[in-house]
C-alpha cells in the first residue's frame, strides 16, 4: 500500500479552495481510504496539540519526500498556517503506524523569510524561506533536499529562488548546501557537462 499526501489546489466535499487530505492507496484492493485531514477546504494548521489533533493546513505547491524508513514528510507550499494564509516554511512528518502529524520545524505563521546561516554550516537556527513549487529528493543517507521554488529568500518577498538545502533527520538541522540568498538570480552555466568546483576563501 502506499500513503500520499494529496492536498492541493481542488475540490473538498463541496467547494473549491486549497485541501490537506491524507489518502492511502491499497495496490492488492485497488481502493483509496481517506487517512487524515479534512473534507472541507482551507482549514488552518494545528501545530502544537496532542498528536492526534496536530495537522497540517490546507496548501497547494507543497514540498513532499518518502524518507528511507517509509516516513512521509512535508514542508511549505501557499496555504493556511494557524493564523492566516499565504506562503508556508513549516516542516511536518506523518508516522504511519500512529496515524499521527508531528510539525517538525519551521514557523507556524506564513510569509517567513529564509534562516541561512554560513553556507556548508549545519544549524539549529537555520530555515528555508516560505515557498511553494520547491524539487525534492532523499538520498542514501535518508537526508532531505530542497532546492529553489517561488518564495521568500533572506530579506524580500515572493523571488524565483535557487537556493540549495539539506535537512538531517536525526540531528534536526537544516544546511544551506548551495546557491543564493537573495532571489532572481541568473544562472552560471560555465561550459556544457564540465563541473567546476568553486573553492571559497
Amino acid at each position: 500500500m502506499n500513503y500520499g499526501y494529496l492536498g492541493g489546489y481542488g475540490y473538498g466535499n463541496s467547494v473549491e479552495g486549497n485541501l490537506n487530505d491524507l489518502w492511502k492507496y491499497t495496490i492488492s484492493t485497488n481502493t483509496w481510504t481517506w487517512v487524515k485531514g479534512d473534507s472541507s477546504i482551507d482549514n488552518s494548521g494545528i501545530y502544537n496539540q496532542t498528536p492526534i489533533q496536530n495537522k497540517p493546513g490546507g496548501r497547494s505547491g507543497e514540498a513532499n519526500w518518502k524518507d528511507n524508513n517509509g516516513t512521509i514528510w512535508l514542508f511549505g507550499g501557499v496555504g493556511f498556517s494557524d493564523s492566516g494564509n499565504g506562503q508556508l516554511n513549516d516542516l511536518w512528518k506523518y508516522d504511519i503506524t500512529t496515524n499521527t502529524w508531528t510539525w517538525v520545524k519551521g514557523n507556524t505563521t506564513s510569509d517567513n523569510n529564509g534562516e541561512y546561516g554560513t553556507q556548508g554550516i549545519a544549524d539549529q537556527n537555520n530555515k528555508p524561506g516560505s515557498r511553494n513549487s520547491a524539487s525534492t529528493w532523499t538520498d542514501g543517507n535518508n537526508n532531505l533536499w530542497l532546492f529553489g521554488g517561488n518564495g521568500f529568500d533572506e530579506s524580500t518577498s515572493y523571488q524565483d529562488l535557487n537556493d540549495l538545502w539539506k535537512y538531517n533527520i536525526i540531528t534536526n538541522e537544516w544546511t544551506w548546501v548551495k546557491g543564493n540568498k537573495n532571489g532572481n538570480i541568473y544562472g552560471s552555466y560555465g561550459t556544457i557537462e564540465i563541473p567546476v568546483i568553486i573553492i571559497r576563501k
